[in-house]
């Protein structure tokens, strides 16, 4: 729900006069008497959430529609979609029946998540004072989203071996014919981009819950830091600061490239949190996404005819045949609260506006993976 900038604005330089690292006075979150509920005696049990109790949040006075809580749905924006379609398919003499399908694509949109897109999502509880982003900054909004896949190449095949009856080889014996005629081969190749992991909050304070972005500050660390780590390895980024990685994670990106805002305290020298600003990175990026896939599976299947009435099929199936790793979707990208005055002690490489990383995740992705090569017999007899 909105509330008037200049409101805003006023909180907020009264939070700097009256704070300190050890007492933060945030004036929208002061607990004041419900106008909406009787001083004393029973409450009226009308509307959602906090409007049912004798004392709420000064913010929560001025929210339009105070009844309703965080039950307000937004209309946030739009989506579109737009690809280029290519697919082939030819049916050989030979037996064989190929196909092949190749999809370049684009999904933009300027919500915060495609539940919101798709399904009218709630916008995240009752203190947006905004629906995603000041109307100024719409340019922001908008991103590439989470089921984002640029390119998508995909084969597919079936082939009539030509052993037996009616196939090039050893077509005149009909005893060999049972044993290698009638095999077909089937199987599918697919490979994809990964897909776009959004940022996750951890406590920047700001009001679309998004941090700043760093100007060139590169996403990625040194490729020379890009490896797997086994928990008890540090190393230094190049702002200086020294993390430890996750054991079994891989790093790939820079928190670096993202930075919170602080300010001075009117009252001594302590850095304290700002609020009631506006991160301006985008909320996903291009170029930090899950891993790709990248997978075949093949079939190999024979139907024997056994008298008029039964047949028995026998076949072999096996997915990921070529044992290819299969990284799962999946990319840690949720940081912590920005550095300021309390916590400066235990983090002495940070610099204040430096965004925390306590679980030396960000990043990163582990080892997760789908399953590895799997074979599978298959009898079927049919009557």
């Amino acid at each position: 729900q909105l509330i008037d900038p200049s409101i805003l604005a006023g909180w907020r330089d009264s939070y700097i006069q009256n704070s300190t690292a050890a007492s933060l006075k945030n004036p929208a979150t002061v607990q004041v008497q419900n106008p909406f509920q009787p001083a004393t005696g029973p409450l009226i049990p009308y509307g959602n959430g906090n409007i049912r109790n004798r004392t709420i949040q000064r913010q929560e006075t001025l929210f339009p529609y105070p009844l309703e809580g965080d039950n307000i749905h937004l209309t946030t924006g739009v989506s579109d979609y737009n690809a280029l379609q290519l697919q082939i398919t030819h049916n050989f003499s030979s037996g064989l029946q190929l196909g092949a399908h190749y999809t370049w694509s684009k999904l933009m949109a300027d919500t915060r998540y495609n539940a919101q897109t798709n399904q009218g999502y709630s916008d995240g509880g009752a203190n947006n004072y905004f629906p995603y982003q000041r109307k100024e900054m719409q340019h922001l909004n908008r991103q590439i989203t989470t089921n984002d896949v640029p390119h998508r190449f995909s084969v597919n095949w079936v082939y009539d071996l030509p052993f037996g009856h009616g196939g090039r080889f050893f077509n005149n014996q009909s005893w060999l014919d049972n044993v290698i005629g009638g095999w077909r081969l089937g199987g599918v190749f697919t490979t994809q981009t990964g897909f776009v992991v959004p940022l996750t909050n951890g406590g920047t304070n700001s009001l679309n819950s998004l941090p700043d972005r760093v100007p060139g500050v590169p996403l990625e660390v040194p490729k020379a830091l890009q490896h797997w780590y086994d928990g008890k390895t540090s190393v230094t980024l190049p702002s200086g600061r020294v993390i430890t990685p996750c054991a079994n994670c891989f790093l790939k990106y820079n928190i670096d490239a993202f930075a919170g805002r602080s300010v001075k305290s009117a009252i001594n020298s302590d850095i304290i949190p700002d609020v009631f600003w506006y991160g301006n990175s985008s909320p996903s990026f291009n170029e930090m996404r899950s891993n790709p896939t990248w997978n075949t599976n093949m079939s190999l299947e024979k139907n024997f005819r056994i008298r008029e009435r039964y047949s028995l099929s026998v076949s072999g199936q096996a997915t990921n045949l070529f044992n290819h790793t299969q990284f799962k979707p999946g990319l840690n990208t949720g940081f912590g609260a920005t550095l300021v005055t309390s916590n400066q002690a235990s983090n002495p490489t940070l610099k204040p506006g430096q965004l925390l990383d306590t679980t030396s995740t960000f990043g990163t992705y582990s080892r997760s993976t789908y399953d590895a090569r799997q074979l599978e017999m298959v009898l079927q007899f049919k009557f």
